[in-house]
């Protein structure tokens, strides 16, 4: 499904707009809103309607019974149609002298002196429209298009029957793990159900492609990166060892670099990761490039204590080969140097990257840096402060949604065993189809679950083999004939015990060599999750080819407290022994986890705190790895009898954290096993990039602090010092403090005031950056008819070649002269100085006529200057003029 978004936003646009204003009372007086400002023309909503009296071409009675009916379809959507984000439809007619390149970026969100524009992101969603239809639709700028956010879909839900139309979830309500479905569309999906009878269908583009990819731990909470960017929100699982983590609670996740990281950062519950530990994720991370199509059936029918059956019929065909594109992505200044800026999606190796600052071409390794591990990210080498404009200009590594064409059938059918038990037998029937050498192979499987009393068996056994290629989808299925087993005895709510085993023999169709993995693990847990321990052994044992490793792990987990004092540790010993290359080989990895926090509930004081270490011995060397966090904060706040806040009010907050490898940050050659057979299999693909890296040191200091001298007067000081070292550290030492405050004269004027300073230097390198910055501001509206806005910001800068120092100075002034008439003047005058020396004037005078309080139309004349001073350089000045001619609209705000 493809729509023209400019067509598509508009028309949801008018569509809502027309249901909004309905909604108005006839003969409204004009509105008192204040005019609203230009740049960006973020003004909204169509003119209330206007209907003539005694009108001689009066409708006739069957024309007021459709008006009648149109009315009412434009009450329901007034009533449970929501629109949010803004859209500027704009004719410019400049004439530009000197560099276009940078009047393009500067101005009308980059699209510079092009005649029409159309910018902004407008979402429309509704719940329950008619009583059987929901929808929800983004509608991004194209130009600037964020993958997670560009979405459409529409759902209907009455009786049995649910249709999705446009973004849904590819699901089909089977029970096969060999024919299952879970991928990211844009199609298609209907679902019936009725009596025990179900059936599904799916036929969509694919948006996403399904990876499955293991690495390594380091000794380190993280950030461990996935081996891709973009991924899908809530699209991931996480595994460490086998055991699921939960996010938020056992791990945080960056999803457009594609990173995460093992710290929950609201409790600063940190947890290393042992070198000898495997992580392994399965993702959708979403494509751009060749675009493939999934399409499925699948039907069931539960026949009680019969059981139930099912049949299942897949298949997947890639897209066509598309171009290789470049894409434009903009960033405003995020200040300090050293400071991430991260593109959406990897540049292709060997392709041109223009990095832009304000116009001005930047060069690679003077001006700014790629990270060494992920390409996705890039560092300045000096401050760029946030009123100058980054644009990126790439071309992005393509990244197919399907790889290859698929075909599966599966059968599958479960029995009931006792109340809570059941068996069930599985088959699918998987195989390529456009490949040199086609694969095809028969998966078969039975698994059950039968409880008595206070024991439960389950039991698992799988014959995948190398040929079968599934569908693509979400999960850890592997090619393999495996034995699980796990019995588990729990004679009270608050014991239990039970012994777990399993043999493996792992294989891929991309390769013909077979590993070999088993576990067995006994475990005892008792008391709640609050309060409780448990104890748990595991042995396991791999090989692949001549290495194998054997690892014995002893891990001891207590919840208690001492006094009132809440705490969690965690113990654990692993000694680990093996061959690589025919030479023996050991290791031992212990470690320990502590977390708490203090009981002061109700007091003013606030303290949370973790601790993680892990001690890896290996071949006669050794090395720690640790993550600390520490949180302490203090807020002074007091009522009086007639219970208003007493002034002054204080609050400060100190945050410590300190996250370090150490000297082995991998063990090579051993490891659990946990991973293999991952990377790439017949469910799922696998790592198409090298972001895995290997030892970190990350430290942070930072203390914050805020004064209320009055419900109008505030004063906030902070500091803070940032390490990062390490494959996946940005390399720098950054210092800086931050002091400010706000004032309320009353009159409706407000000033504010900052100033700052950050110290930041490259590790390794001779690269420094200094900076002090200030700023100043003004906002006044003393009366409906007047209002002023006013600001100077500066930043003075040393310590290398880069330096720059930059001043600026920016005025709006409006003033509406009839109630639905304004002038609007706009101002900025600014200089850099130093590297890369320019002059900047830019002058606007604007008239606004708003149509409605969320509508305006905007008609302006603006003259714009920038003056390079350096005559080294021959890009970023220009000289322009015109006319600018817009309809902005602006919802939800």
């Amino acid at each position: 499904m493809r729509l023209n978004r400019f067509w598509a936003s508009n028309a949801f646009l008018l569509l809502a707009v027309l249901a909004v204003g309905q909604s108005a009372p006839e003969n409204q007086d004009p509105p008192t809103d204040p005019p609203v400002r230009t740049p960006p023309g973020n003004v909204q909503g169509p003119p209330p309607p206007v209907q003539g009296e005694n009108d001689p071409n009066a409708p006739s009675e069957d024309s007021s019974q459709r008006d009648d009916l149109w009315q009412q379809i434009l009450d329901e959507l007034s009533r449970k149609l929501f629109l949010t984000g803004y859209r500027t439809i704009g004719f410019h007619r400049h004439t530009v002298t000197g560099d276009r390149e940078a009047f393009r970026l500067s101005n009308y969100g980059g699209l510079g002196p092009s005649g029409w524009t159309n910018r902004g992101t407008i979402r429309v969603s509704g719940q329950n429209v008619f009583g059987v239809v929901n929808f929800d639709a983004t509608f991004p700028d194209g130009r600037l298009l964020q993958p997670q956010d560009d979405r459409l879909s529409l759902n209907y839900d009455v009786g049995h029957w649910q249709i999705d139309l446009g973004d849904v979830r590819g699901r089909l309500g089977n029970t096969n793990r060999f024919t299952s479905l879970d991928k990211t569309m844009r199609g298609l999906s209907m679902s019936y159900a009725s009596n025990g009878f179900a059936a599904n269908f799916v036929r969509s583009e694919a948006r996403g492609q399904t990876r499955t990819v293991t690495v390594p731990g380091n000794n380190t909470a993280g950030p461990y990166y996935l081996q891709g960017s973009q991924i899908v929100r809530g699209s991931e699982t996480i595994q460490v060892d086998g055991v699921t983590k939960t996010l938020g609670t056992d791990y945080i996740v960056d999803y457009e670099i594609g990173s995460i990281t093992f710290v929950n950062r609201d409790t600063l519950s940190a947890q290393p990761i042992s070198v000898s530990s495997t992580i392994v994720a399965t993702y959708e991370a979403y494509g751009l490039g060749n675009r493939g199509t999934v399409e499925g059936a699948s039907a069931s029918y539960d026949m009680g204590a019969w059981g139930r059956v099912g049949v299942t019929a897949m298949r997947q065909v890639t897209g066509e080969n598309n171009s290789l594109s470049t894409r434009i992505e903009r960033f405003q200044g995020f200040g300090p140097a050293g400071t991430p800026y991260v593109l959406q999606f990897e540049p292709l190796i060997g392709s041109i990257v223009v990095v832009r600052v304000d116009g001005v071409i930047q060069v690679e390794g003077a001006d700014y840096v790629f990270d060494q591990v992920n390409r996705a990210i890039f560092y300045f080498t000096r401050n760029v402060p946030s009123n100058q404009t980054i644009e990126v200009v790439y071309t992005p590594r393509p990244r197919s949604t399907v790889q290859g064409d698929r075909e599966a059938i599966g059968f599958d059918y479960r029995v009931p065993l006792g109340r809570t038990g059941f068996v069930r037998y599985q088959q699918g029937l998987g195989r390529s189809t456009n490949t040199p050498t086609p694969t095809s192979g028969l998966a078969r499987g039975i698994d059950g679950r039968y409880t008595t009393g206070a024991f439960t068996l389950t039991a698992n056994f799988l014959n995948v083999p190398s040929g079968f290629t599934g569908i693509e989808s979400l999960g850890f299925e592997r090619n393999q004939d495996a034995v699980d087993i796990r019995a588990v005895m729990n004679p009270s709510a608050n014991l239990s015990y039970g012994i777990n085993h399993s043999n493996r023999r792992l294989s891929s169709p991309l390769t013909t060599d077979t590993s070999r993995h088993t576990a067995l693990e006994g475990f005892i847990r008792a008391g709640g999750d609050t309060r409780g321990w448990s104890l748990n052994q595991r042995r396991t044992s791999s090989a692949f080819g001549i290495t194998e490793s054997t690892s014995d792990k002893t891990t001891f987990s207590n919840r208690f407290s001492i006094g009132n004092w809440p705490l969690s540790l965690d113990l654990s010993h692993e000694s680990l022994r093996g061959r690589r290359n025919g030479e023996p080989q050991s290791a031992t990895v212990s470690g320990l986890n502590l977390v708490g926090r203090a009981p002061w509930e109700g007091s003013a004081w606030s303290l949370q705190y973790s601790a993680g270490f892990n001690q890896v011995r290996a071949n006669g060397e050794s090395g720690a790895g640790k993550d600390f966090n520490l949180g302490l904060g203090f807020r002074e706040q007091r009522y009086g009898d007639d219970g208003n806040l007493i002034y002054p009010r204080w609050s400060t907050k100190l945050d410590f954290t300190d996250s370090d490898s150490g000297a082995l940050s991998t063990i090579g050659g051993l490891s659990n096993g946990y991973g293999l057979g991952y990377n790439g299999n017949g469910f799922a693909g696998g790592s198409d990039s090298t972001f895995i890296g290997g030892g970190l040191r990350a430290r942070q200091l930072q203390l914050t602090n805020q004064l209320d001298l009055s419900d109008r007067f505030s004063l906030y000081v902070s500091g803070y010092q940032r390490e990062s070292e390490g494959d996946t550290g940005s390399n720098t030492n950054t210092r800086g403090a931050t002091m400010g405050g706000t004032w309320d004269w009353g009159r409706n004027t407000i000033a504010t005031g900052t100033l700052g300073f950050s110290d930041t230097s490259f590790l390794g390198s001779g690269i420094k950056s200094n900076a002090t910055t200030i700023s100043l501001g003004l906002d006044s509206q003393p009366s409906e008819r007047f209002r002023f806005y006013g600001s100077l910001t500066g930043l003075f800068a040393s310590g290398s070649t880069y330096a720059q120092d930059i001043w600026s100075a920016d005025a709006n002034v409006s003033y509406r002269f009839a109630p639905r008439h304004a002038l609007i003047g706009n101002a900025r005058v600014g200089r850099v100085s130093g590297y890369l020396a320019q002059d900047e004037q830019d002058f606007s005078l604007t008239y606004q006529y708003q149509i409605w309080k969320s509508l305006a139309l905007n008609v302006g004349y603006r003259v714009q200057t920038v003056t390079s001073r350096d005559s080294f350089v021959s890009t970023g000045a220009f000289r322009s003029r015109g006319f600018d001619i817009e309809l902005a609209f602006n919802f939800g705000f």
